[in-house]
């Protein structure tokens, strides 16, 4: 046995073999451990007791070195050379026995955990790589016509998108760690909105992701006891011209609450009610374009993103019934409204609307160009910012209707 007293405690320690690291561990002095390093804290003593200096100093600025690094870790050891004392050389047996090599950071590892609840109808589990997984999500939700915002740390995405019955649909994916090994959740949550929307996409999802899929809670095909009913405002192939002026007047008035709410709802009526060529014409006919105009122009001025898009729908809609009129009163008085909402800062849940609009007023510019482009003109350094827009639908629709005016 080699007794070698090394402390100013006056504490011996005894190295016997290996066996007894763990023991020696409990009364050597503190450690420091990070990913696969294990360093002494540096402490005011003697450079006879823990060694030189200068080492102490190299070894805390590599610890510093490696937890600031972006690049995978790598087990620390220190060359046998420069071990300058027995709690060096007891450190380094203990890294060797310990820790592994780490020659890459898992995706896994830094995937949440999977929480107790998950929603059970709307997830399903995946051996693929996470980021893998996640591309292929994005591209199927790009074709489910959804817009969403991406966070790469958190692995979820924002989503909105809207179903054939104009109303809004807000839900989040998020991919888990489940507990089995290298194998993830993937999860759909609905925040707000409709339901049957929220299944369609979630199905089309589904169908896209092919073998990423390992364990999906897939429905039928075919919905069996949920039937999406029709909006409750009229037929739209048998009413009158009165009536359809009567039901568009009471969903303007509906607009025009302080309600958000019912804000919302009247936009919804008001963009399906003008969805056919017909109904738009008995709508531009049957009431005063001035009327319309002001309705249009409340629902603009909301600050909820998915009225705004409703309403943009209703005013491209009502474009499509060929009335002179109209078109002459909302290139008076809509156009400020319409490009205040174009200005505005662009994010997912405003992309529809401001794709809705732009296609309204590249219609208004097509219809009769040398006239109809002089009350654009004004609004050119709005369509040059919308220019560098990553939405290539947005794009299109600025590039037409700079080609008009500048052929004017």
């Amino acid at each position: 046995m080699n007794n070698t007293p090394y402390d100013k405690s006056g504490i011996d320690i005894t190295f016997v073999n290996e066996d007894a690291l763990e023991d020696s561990l409990s009364l050597s002095p503190p450690l420091t451990r990070s990913v696969g390093v294990m360093l002494p804290v540096q402490q005011p003593s003697s450079p006879s007791v823990w060694g030189v200096n200068e080492n102490v100093e190299q070894e805390n600025a590599t610890m510093s070195q490696l937890l600031s690094s972006s690049t995978p870790l790598k087990m620390h050891q220190l060359p046998v050379d420069k071990l300058a004392s027995p709690f060096d050389k007891l450190n380094q047996s203990f890294n060797e026995l310990i820790f592994a090599e780490v020659s890459e950071v898992s995706e896994f590892s830094l995937l949440r955990d999977l929480p107790p609840f998950v929603e059970r109808y709307s997830s399903f589990s995946s051996a693929s790589q996470p980021r893998a997984l996640m591309a292929a999500l994005e591209t199927s939700l790009v074709a489910a016509n959804v817009d969403f915002d991406v966070n790469q740390q958190k692995f979820s995405l924002k989503c909105v998108t809207y179903g054939d019955n104009n109303s809004v649909c807000l839900f989040k994916i998020r991919l888990f760690k489940s507990a089995g090994v290298d194998e993830l959740t993937c999860e759909f949550q609905r925040r707000r909105g409709c339901v049957l929307t929220f299944r369609n996409v979630y199905r089309h999802v589904l169908s896209q992701l092919g073998s990423h899929l390992k364990t999906p809670a897939q429905p039928s095909a075919k919905s069996t006891g949920c039937v999406p009913l029709p909006i409750p405002v009229v037929d739209t192939e048998t009413p009158s011209k009165e009536e359809f002026a009567r039901t568009c007047m009471h969903l303007l008035n509906m607009a025009s609450s302080r309600f958000v709410d019912v804000q919302r709802e009247a936009s919804i009526g008001l963009s399906n009610l003008s969805d056919s060529n017909i109904s738009s014409q008995n709508l531009t006919s049957g009431l005063e374009a001035e009327v319309l105009v002001n309705g249009l122009s409340r629902l603009l001025h909301s600050t909820e993103s998915d009225i705004v898009r409703n309403a943009a729908v209703f005013f491209l809609n009502l474009l499509s019934a060929q009335s002179p009129l109209f078109e002459q009163h909302s290139l008076q008085n809509l156009m400020p409204t319409v490009f205040a909402v174009l200005s505005s800062p662009f994010s997912t849940f405003n992309a529809d609307g401001k794709r809705q609009l732009l296609r309204g007023v590249a219609v208004l510019c097509q219809k009769n160009p040398s006239q109809n482009t002089q009350a654009v003109k004004p609004y050119v350094n709005v369509l040059d910012n919308l220019r560098h827009c990553s939405d290539a639908s947005i794009r299109s629709s600025v590039d037409t209707i700079s080609a008009l005016i500048s052929a004017c």
